[in-house]
């Protein structure tokens, strides 16, 4: 691991993207009055020119009037979700280093599957045989009401009063909504738990941890942040062709960080594990130009490098690899390997990835350690060190060797950096 001294790394990406702009003069941007409309296959190409030169590009959003290929029999159906996930790992490098591409796409598609999947309108609740009297103004004006309450709302009253102040969780228990408020805050509500990057999302991975602690009992909390400026993974799986213009036509550093055979992953070997990178600057633009890579050596430091550093068995298919004849767990639903880890035996890991001010994912997960604090209480745990059956000094002597720091010494050079890790596992027990 390397420390990051940069000042840059601190910045507000705002800033960035201003800079970067201002380094070619005034923008100046004309466009017509005649609107585009979003939900069709030829939007991709029109609002992006420049990433789809062509209009070969788009999801099916309407399978019943399709755009192109409508008389082939069996021609294959891209639903909006699917295309949205192939856009970001398209082989052409304007896809992936354009900043607005990717986020133009995830918008309409993120808008079209929130109003075609479930209707947002409250279900009808009623007797059998009965009429109802709901008028089309009685839905605007309980939205309107909603989008006030969502801002300027509370919930509770006297001292558990408290601000909304956007939280959509909060929605549905606002003082004051009226049947049909409540019924469509909670339709949106449900609604939001199946769609990525929702505040309710966040709710059902804290009820998934909590089963999980249920099951596997107690836990250490964890929270991984890789630096991908600094990864050698990064780089390497940063990839494009090599007739690309972005190849073509860059420099050479560019091209060589292009191909498949730089930077080296492996050490050499000597008494010191030296890396040699190229110069922060062009690391920098590598990443931003290609979060792709990013995101792919982020998995591959989740999935492969902690789990065997923690001895775990894991793959890209956890957890719905089980349904399988060859599953990562045992009969007994534990993921353990024989010898356990550097923290011991572990059973299992899990948590949720969560993407920064800057854009880098981070992990925060809890391991379930195979230890006399897993499913004891307090109580228990105190009754097994009076009766000598576990010492207290050991428990402290671990747990000393787990939160020291690690000895990491970094040296930098005009063109690249040498990281040394000399951390070691002397003095603790067991080991």
């Amino acid at each position: 691991m390397c420390v990051d001294r940069s000042a840059a790394s601190l910045t507000d990406p705002e800033t960035l993207r201003s800079g970067a702009l201002r380094r070619y003069g005034d923008l100046h941007l004309e466009t017509g009055g005649k609107m585009i409309f979003q939900w069709h296959s030829k939007y991709t190409s029109q609002v992006l020119p420049f990433v789809m030169p062509r209009m070969v590009s788009g999801p099916d959003y309407y399978p019943d009037r399709r755009w192109r290929r409508c008389t082939e029999d069996g021609a294959a159906l891209v639903t909006v979700p699917t295309f949205v996930a192939g856009f970001a790992r398209r082989v052409e490098a304007s896809c992936r280093t354009d900043w607005s591409a990717l986020p133009i796409v995830r918008s309409a598609g993120y808008q079209f599957v929130a109003e075609h999947s479930m209707a947002l309108t409250a279900p009808f609740l009623a007797k059998r045989n009965s009429a109802l009297n709901t008028s089309a103004e009685e839905y605007v004006a309980a939205a309107k009401n909603l989008c006030h309450n969502l801002h300027h709302g509370f919930t509770g009253t006297g001292v558990h009063r408290m601000p909304i102040a956007g939280d959509t969780t909060r929605l549905p228990f606002a003082t004051g909504l009226t049947p049909l408020e409540k019924r469509l805050a909670w339709a949106q509500h449900f609604l939001a738990q199946n769609m990525p990057g929702s505040q309710q999302l966040r709710q059902l991975m804290g009820h998934t941890q909590f089963g999980a602690r249920v099951v596997y009992g107690d836990c250490i909390f964890f929270t991984l942040s890789p630096n991908e400026k600094h990864s050698a993974l990064t780089l390497r799986l940063s990839r494009f062709r090599r007739k690309d213009p972005y190849t073509e036509y860059g420099t050479k550093a560019e091209q060589l960080l292009a191909g498949q055979e730089y930077p080296l992953l492996e050490a050499a070997e000597t008494s010191e594990a030296s890396v040699e990178f190229p110069e922060y600057d062009l690391r920098r633009a590598a990443c931003a130009r290609d979060p792709l890579a990013v995101v792919e050596a982020f998995r591959v430091q989740i999935l492969l490098r902690l789990s065997t550093v923690l001895g775990v068995r894991m793959c890209p298919r956890c957890p719905r690899c089980n349904d399988s004849e060859f599953g990562c767990q045992d009969i007994f639903g534990s993921n353990m390997r024989p010898v356990g880890g550097v923290l011991g035996g572990m059973t299992a890991f899990g948590g949720a990835v969560e993407h920064q001010n800057h854009g880098t994912p981070h992990f925060h997960f809890e391991g379930h350690v195979v230890c006399a604090y897993q499913y004891s209480t307090l109580k228990e745990v105190a009754t097994l060190i009076e009766t000598g059956k576990m010492s207290g000094d050991d428990v402290k002597r671990f747990n000393e060797w787990l939160h020291q720091a690690t000895g990491v010494v970094v040296t930098c050079t005009l063109d690249h950096y040498n990281c040394v890790d000399t951390s070691v596992l002397d003095g603790v027990p067991g080991v």
